[in-house]
């Protein structure tokens, strides 16, 4: 894991990201399907609320919010009143958090650099999120723990199912990339279009087909090799909206269209972004290691890392590190 993994191309792939959770173009999360990750985060804060009857948290890294949303249910059904703080990068990832629940303080930061002072939190969590940011975002995290805090985390493990999807889902997008899949149907598109208005002949038509046809076969094969959920399920959609306006192109103003291309498109780039910065930021063994140095030489206490298993599968998918501060 490098120190680089929050750049500028990295974080606006996932603020595009959290932008289209309300659109039609969304993927599912890598090991999202699997309920393992709630698990463990539901019998975290069942332990931790049945003692603690009044605590601050903080969600570092939250994304969309699906730590924060288990711990605000758990308190609710333990009694116990927490004040809930979330961070992340993507701007639209707090705002689409703040909408879903008003009583949470967001704020947009870098993991790496949290605006809040020395042991503000009574728990410090993160699902595959403070990795992103570098081994320094760890230390980060750590100095927030308060006196008798929790500092809780899943990390992405190198050669797990998850991490495996996640580079599946990659060579996936490079595929889709280098096929130039996109370029090949606005051109076919725009012939399609021409072709309605007179502009052009049938066989210039054609020829736009034929060049966007090893594409398609391309898209086709991965779909038959990977089934539907290739890429989150990204490719099924982009396979059956370019058919399904393919086939009924004289129904369709082009604008609409080329919106369309460029939106999926700019998400193309966008997943093969994001899938590439997950397969970069998942630590081995040393890895989680010195990182689990680094939060002990803050003051903390660190459990020896631990690896949680997919429920489903019982493949390995992540690390649990988790620490903390003596009161």
């Amino acid at each position: 894991m490098t120190d680089s993994l929050t750049s500028p191309l990295s974080a606006d792939h996932w603020d595009a990201y959290w932008q289209a959770r309300d659109k039609a173009i969304t993927q599912e999360e890598a090991g999202a399907r699997d309920p393992a990750p709630a698990r463990f985060w539901k019998g975290f804060f069942q332990r931790e609320f049945s003692r603690d009857r009044e605590a601050t948290l903080i969600d570092v890294a939250c994304g969309h919010g699906a730590v924060t949303e288990i711990a605000i249910t758990t308190a609710r059904e333990a009694g116990a009143t927490l004040s809930a703080h979330c961070a992340d990068y993507s701007q639209a990832a707090i705002a689409d958090l703040q909408r879903r629940f008003p009583e949470v303080t967001g704020i947009a930061c870098d993991a790496a650099d949290i605006p809040y002072p020395d042991q503000r939190f009574d728990y410090v969590v993160s699902q595959f999120g403070i990795e992103y940011a570098g081994s320094t975002a760890f230390a980060e995290a750590a100095r927030l723990v308060a006196a008798g805090g929790k500092l809780a985390s899943l990390v992405h493990l190198a050669d797990s199912a998850i991490h495996a999807e996640c580079a599946d889902n990659l060579a996936v997008a490079v595929a889709l990339r280098e096929s130039q899949i996109m370029p090949l149907a606005r051109n076919v598109f725009t012939a399609g279009f021409d072709l309605i208005a007179g502009k052009i002949s049938k066989a210039k038509f054609q020829e736009a087909h034929k060049h966007l046809t090893p594409a398609i076969e391309t898209a086709q094969q991965i779909l038959q090799d990977k089934g539907p959920l290739a890429a989150g399920g990204l490719l099924a959609n982009l396979y059956k909206d370019i058919g399904y306006m393919y086939e009924r192109m004289q129904n369709y103003v082009p604008h609409e269209v080329f919106a369309w291309i460029d939106g999926m498109s700019d998400e193309l780039v966008s997943y093969e972004g994001r899938m590439a910065s997950m397969a970069r930021c998942a630590l081995d063994e040393p890895g989680i290691r010195n990182i689990a140095a680094a939060i002990g030489s803050m003051g903390l206490t660190v459990e020896s890392p631990d690896v949680l298993s997919l429920a489903e599968s019982g493949r390995p998918a992540a690390w649990i590190l988790t620490a903390r501060r003596d009161a």
